[in-house]
């Protein structure tokens, strides 16, 4: 996603768009996310774990998920169809891919194990 908007934005460099200057009077802040806010919670909806894992991505892997009792780095999400059931079953897994049951459907996840020394105190709980 980055990638996409940065070339988007070196094209209109080269092509000598100014682009509008923001209004400060309009602009807002929004802070860092916290490490509770980098974990997925499988009982959301498949889309909404999307725009999560695409925030927290932008720049480098910052999305974090526990399955099956172990904690793990979101490398990539999509959505894809699935059955009705409980929101972070293991529905298919094949190495580091990895089908899981979301609150409405399910995703496609491509995982690392997060290593010892970069879990928060909540991914040993």
């Amino acid at each position: 996603m980055l990638g996409e908007v940065l070339e988007e934005g070196l094209a209109r460099v080269i092509a000598g768009e100014r682009g509008e200057p923001q209004d400060e009077t309009l602009a807002t802040y929004a802070g860092h996310f916290t490490d509770e806010e980098c974990w997925l919670d499988w009982r959301e909806p498949a889309a909404t774990l999307l725009r999560r894992f695409v925030a927290l991505n932008v720049v480098s892997p910052r999305a974090r998920a526990r399955i099956g009792g172990e904690a793990f780095q979101v490398l990539a999400l999509r959505t894809v169809p699935g059955p009705a059931t409980a929101p972070g079953t293991v529905l298919d897994r094949a190495g580091e891919r990895l089908v899981v049951a979301a609150g409405d459907g399910a995703v496609e996840v491509r995982i690392r194990l997060l290593a010892a020394g970069t879990q928060t105190s909540r991914d040993r709980a």
